[in-house]
């Protein structure tokens, strides 16, 4: 089973929002990407070649002592090639790291966010971090990870791991968290409860709504139902619709489909690999692409038949009570054909 070390109750992140620090694990105009896709064509059309765009990021290792012995590059390296692939092509991070420099005066600082950032910034300064379009903090302070749009930037704490890099540095580009929820004789939201995407527990690929919070050129559809339309895998790029968006009032569904390619290779070997056969329903606000960064909540999978239910298809059909049926009524390479049906 993959892991990471963002599992619940193992790891905790610290997020600034209004500027009040929470205990949770927390460049540019986001805007939504509607491409309207025929249903009549059959064939996956081959998508046009995406400008690539170089991101530059600093990495900044700061201490108040400690400097505990991590190759960096092990989590810059994975990251650069996980985000090359999630931004379908679209963005190549190039990364400059710096060596250990006295930010703190000690390890207080693990505990107030904001002085873990102003400190931070000024012990930066020699190394002109406005010249960059990200920052990152790696710091001695185990389990204090951050990311903010905002300021574009992060921190991560040692010991780290390539996912949780890639989660902060996520939130650095917008992104939301991807959560479940979490059921036993009641039901509550798990922020970090997507097992499959790099935004919640996983090690997988960014779902296709933090994608499009992102400003990646992942192809949004809204739908209505009834209706028979053809979705893309979200690993790779396409002129097909990657995520259908059911609008609900003050929440919309979003489904998407995910393939063992690029990101997500690893579903080849995974217990969760059936995911691949069938389709993920997300419950999300109401256009929650416009929703500015630190108002932005999770979205949660929703379970097949109910909140009480998995979200992995075990057959051809997902059901949302009361709402939706949704129909696999084929798969051909990577892409579905899927009939959505309404439920009163």
């Amino acid at each position: 089973m993959p892991t990471s070390d963002r599992m619940p109750g193992v790891r905790r992140e610290l997020e600034t929002v209004r500027g009040t620090v929470c205990a949770m694990r927390d460049r540019g105009l986001v805007a939504a990407l509607v491409v309207l896709a025929a249903l009549s064509t059959l064939g996956t059309a081959p998508a046009a070649a995406a400008q690539t765009t170089t991101v530059r990021v600093l990495v900044v290792k700061a201490t108040w002592g400690p400097q505990p012995q991590a190759d960096v590059r092990n989590l810059t390296d994975p990251a650069a090639a996980f985000f090359a692939r999630s931004s379908l092509g679209t963005v190549q991070l190039a990364f400059t790291e710096t060596p250990w420099v006295v930010a703190y005066d000690d390890r207080a600082v693990c505990a107030d966010v904001r002085l873990l950032f102003e400190q931070g910034e000024t012990a930066a300064a020699q190394f002109a971090p406005a010249g960059y379009d990200r920052v990152m903090y790696v710091t001695p302070c185990r389990f204090v990870d951050v990311g903010n749009e905002v300021v574009h930037a992060g921190t991560v704490g040692l010991p780290s791991s390539p996912a949780l890099f890639e989660h902060e540095l996520g939130h650095t580009f917008g992104m939301s968290h991807a959560g479940s929820l979490d059921c036993t004789s009641t039901c509550v939201l798990n922020p970090y409860g997507n097992q499959l995407d790099a935004m919640g527990s996983g090690v997988g690929d960014f779902g296709a709504l933090q994608k499009a919070e992102a400003g990646w050129p992942v192809v949004v559809r809204d739908v209505t139902v009834p209706g028979t339309y053809r979705l893309a895998a979200l690993e790779v790029p396409s002129t097909l619709p990657q995520a259908l968006v059911l609008q609900r009032g003050a929440v919309d569904l979003w489904i998407e489909h995910r393939e063992a390619v690029g990101n997500d290779t690893f579903l080849k070997r995974s217990p969760w690999k059936t995911v691949t056969s069938g389709v993920l329903v997300h419950e999300t606000p109401a256009s929650p692409v416009q929703i500015p960064f630190l108002e932005r909540r999770p979205d949660f999978l929703l379970g097949n038949g109910g909140p009480k239910r998995s979200w992995l298809m075990k057959t051809k059909t997902f059901v949302v009570p009361h709402v939706v049926r949704i129909d696999v009524v084929a798969h051909v390479g990577t892409t579905l054909t899927v009939r959505l049906r309404p439920l009163h």
